[in-house]
């Protein structure tokens, strides 16, 4: 089974709007996703009907940027009009076993046009900047829904918390045993197949060895090659092991930048189905507190007070994502 679809080409190009194939959204037929998500920008039916009459889903795309738009377009109604065409389309139940068979798959709208919103672009301006891949999302939330199996699973769960010097004295074995615990309990009672970690020293990579040890496959998100130049011995070894045993390994960036340490842990919460924040309550600044203010109200998170030596678990505020959506683009 595939575990990541980076990019919606090949035998998988039908998961692009940009595929050809009819649908009917809003009592209408459209030759394409592309076509019907352009027609609902306007509620103007001889718009609409001129962009289903475009030969082909990069004419409608170019149809759909000269047409009067309904109100509220850019804050709300693109989200849903996405979910509702996705959910058009997919009611042809050839599509629909087509993207049941990519199973529990982590779908990338991989682009070159600079879509940040939609996908990921790959050009080397935004390489280093992690698009949201609410189109990857909104699929994958589909897919869920065709197969109650797959409701409920937090299939990718990634981890951030403090390195070793934020670390209270003495609670890295007591941190290690728990996120063993962790690592099992997810495996056994969420269907948790990856653990995602962003490969640094400390809470990163004690959530690397604990999925190891629960044998679930690791992804390491590393922010840029070399970053471990100045750890202790210890650590770069760790590191190293870690790169052997994982499944993935990717890098973000070329060089060190601040930016690009944010933006790992941006393309870490943008993968995952559930998130583990490692944090002791009494620090206030720093990389994983900037890291917390970035994960939506929807996302679960198992918090992890490495002082008190306690987790808990803050559930998803909603199953339909829209308005949170539209409030991180």
């Amino acid at each position: 089974m595939l575990d990541l679809v980076n990019g919606f080409a090949g035998e998988h190009r039908f998961l692009s709007n940009f595929h050809e194939h009819p649908l009917t959204w809003d009592d209408a037929d459209y030759p394409s996703g592309e076509a019907a998500y352009n027609a609902g920008k306007t509620l103007d039916p001889r718009q609409r009907a001129w962009i289903a009459a475009a030969p082909s889903a990069g004419e409608a795309k170019h149809r759909g940027r000269r047409v009067r738009l309904r109100p509220d377009w850019d804050d709300l109604h693109r989200y849903l009009v996405m979910q509702q065409v996705i959910a058009a389309k997919f009611t042809d139940p050839a599509l629909a076993e087509r993207l049941l068979a990519t199973g529990t798959s982590c779908l990338i709208e991989r682009n070159t046009w600079h879509d940040q919103t939609w996908g990921c672009c790959s050009c080397s301006r935004h390489q280093p900047i992690p698009g949201k891949n609410l189109l990857g999302r909104y699929l994958m939330r589909h897919r869920a829904q065709l197969d109650p199996h797959l409701a409920g699973r937090w299939t990718r769960v990634a981890c951030t918390g403090h390195r070793p010097q934020g670390l209270p004295p003495g609670s890295e074995p007591w941190l290690a045993v728990e996120l063993r615990r962790i690592a099992a309990k997810l495996a056994t009672d969420r269907g948790m197949e990856v653990a995602i970690s962003g490969a640094a020293a400390g809470a990163d990579l004690l959530w690397a060895e604990a999925a190891r040890d629960a044998d679930v496959p690791v992804w390491l998100y590393q922010p840029y090659p070399g970053h471990d130049q100045r750890w202790n011995h210890d650590w770069q070894q760790r590191l190293l092991a870690a790169r052997r045993f994982a499944s993935r390994t990717d890098t973000l960036g070329t060089r060190f930048s601040v930016d690009v340490l944010h933006a790992r842990s941006e393309w870490m919460i943008r993968d995952c189905d559930a998130i583990i924040a490692v944090t002791d309550p009494t620090r206030t600044a720093g990389g994983t507190v900037q890291a917390l203010r970035k994960i939506p109200a929807t996302l679960p998170i198992i918090r992890v007070d490495v002082r008190n030596r306690r987790t808990t678990l803050r559930a998803p505020a909603q199953e339909l994502q829209t308005k949170a959506d539209a409030q991180t683009c």
